[in-house]
C-alpha cells in the first residue's frame, strides 16, 4: 500500500489490510512496520 492521498480509499482499509502491511513491513525503514521488530522464540 502506498500513501496516495486517497481518502476514499483510505475509508476501505480493514484492520486486516492494516496488520497484513506492517507484518510485511518489519523493521523496514521509512516503512508503517518501521518501529516493530520481530522477536524470536522465547
Amino acid at each position: 500500500m502506498e500513501r496516495t492521498g486517497d481518502r476514499a480509499a483510505a475509508d476501505k482499509l480493514t484492520d486486516a489490510d492494516l496488520l497484513r502491511e506492517v507484518m510485511n513491513t518489519v523493521g523496514k525503514p521509512g516503512k508503517l512496520g518501521e518501529g516493530t521488530r520481530a522477536c524470536g522464540p522465547t
